[in-house]
């Protein structure tokens, strides 16, 4: 019932044969290797999901109710041997709504592949996601209510060398690719270069350290907005015990943005259009500190991160998550954010905000490899500067998991 009116569009008919043919290419590479199947392994699994959303479009007014349907089949496979390492992830989720908005076919795809020798790994990771801002589970700031896709390429190949028994340095480069499918003036295709580079020393068997040093290229469509951002940090994670572990990083960052506007002016009779360019530099902290034990994680962080229109975002950030075992078969969670984001980009609009998000939730061990969980999210969102109010939003899902027996 769910699929019968299901309208997929071309390109995500493409994206889903695509992702098809890699499984089906994975699946038969697993069968015919022969005498080296054991190398490999093949997990694969499949999600339903029911959800009422009592304001789907995260507005302010006019709020709007759905229920959404979700199919979402996963597969993975991996290839161990002496040297290398392989991993390839792929799913595919076909989202109804009970409403007037858009079905729609998000994709994810990775692959990373790594080459071990006595003293040196090689390393590369690709990625695609394809996913709609209505699907979107994090902090979404309801810049439009219109359906609109985000596509995102990855690539990040890295090169970690052991100087010592103790010691490591690691060098990385990423660049990612981010386009949306409708240009509404609200949401802003981007591409971003890094380098990064990391020296880790093994205090202890339950302790080490590491130093970590990180360039960023961040430029917009048509250069509006173009930042380099330059951040280190210093810090050491430790396990106290098989069931308690800790990490403490501090350090500091520095970001120049240039924001670019188009001006038209008479010159001798003739409009003219000019470009006017508005430079600034700030200065931030970064912090993460987190404990995670059997029954109870808690962590604190502060860093500065891209946001989707142009700015950036300096992210205050405190999680808890309580977790209990009531039996076997029957868990708890409840899991608590509050996140403060504060607009480093003053030449953009400001959508600074206090984020509170809290989701209880139980899982229930059905079967063998059959899982349901039944979880309620609230998430509240108030602003610092613009009239739009608070901004509630109530979720309640139901999810069933399968998954099949390894190959």
């Amino acid at each position: 019932m769910i699929m019968t009116n299901y309208i997929i569009s071309m390109e995500d008919k493409k994206m889903l044969k695509c992702v098809i043919n890699i499984c089906l290419v994975a699946v038969f590479c697993s069968r015919a290797i022969g005498a080296h199947a054991s190398d490999f392994l093949l997990e694969s699994e499949i999600n339903a999901r029911i959800t009422y959303d009592d304001n789907v479009s995260n507005t302010v007014v006019n709020e709007e109710s759905s229920s959404i349907y979700t199919i979402t089949p996963k597969i993975k496979l991996n290839y161990h041997s002496d040297n290398w390492e392989s991993a390839m992830n792929a799913h595919v989720a076909a989202t109804s709504y009970s409403d007037k908005y858009k079905d729609h076919l998000d994709g994810h795809l990775d692959f990373e592949t790594a080459y071990k020798n006595n003293r040196s790994i090689y390393s590369i990771m690709g990625g695609y996601d394809k996913y709609s801002n209505l699907a979107a589970e994090d902090n979404l700031i309801g810049l439009s209510t219109e359906q609109i896709d985000t596509e995102k390429l990855t690539l990040a190949p890295e090169y970690t060398h052991l100087l010592t028994e103790r010691a490591s340095i690691s060098l990385a480069y990423s660049y990612s690719d981010v386009t949306q499918s409708k240009n509404l003036g609200q949401y802003l295709p981007y591409e971003t270069q890094s380098a990064i580079g990391e020296v880790g020393y093994k205090l202890s068997q339950k302790s080490d350290l590491s130093l970590v040093l990180m360039a960023m290229d961040y430029t917009s469509e048509n250069n509006i907005v173009d930042y380099q951002f330059l951040s280190s940090k210093i810090g050491i994670a430790h396990r106290f015990s098989e069931m308690i572990t800790g990490k403490l990083f501090i350090g500091a960052n520095t970001t120049d943005i240039a924001t670019r506007s188009s001006q038209s002016f008479v010159f001798f009779g003739s409009t003219v259009t000019g470009t006017q360019a508005v430079e600034s530099s700030e200065a931030g902290e970064i912090l993460e500190a987190s404990i995670d034990a059997k029954w109870i994680e808690v962590s604190a962080s502060r860093d500065t991160v891209s946001n989707s229109y142009g700015g950036l975002d300096q992210t205050d950030k405190l999680h808890t998550k309580l977790r209990m075992q009531v039996t076997p078969l029957i868990g708890i969670t409840l899991s608590l954010d509050r996140v403060k984001v504060d607009e480093v980009n003053d030449n953009v609009l400001d959508y600074s905000r206090t984020y509170t998000k809290i989701v209880p939730a139980m899982n229930f061990s059905v079967a063998h490899n059959l899982k349901l969980r039944a979880e309620y999210i609230f998430t509240k969102s108030e602003y610092n500067n613009l009239s739009q109010g608070q901004r509630d939003r109530s979720k309640f899902a139901v999810n069933l998991t399968y998954n099949f027996p390894s190959i």
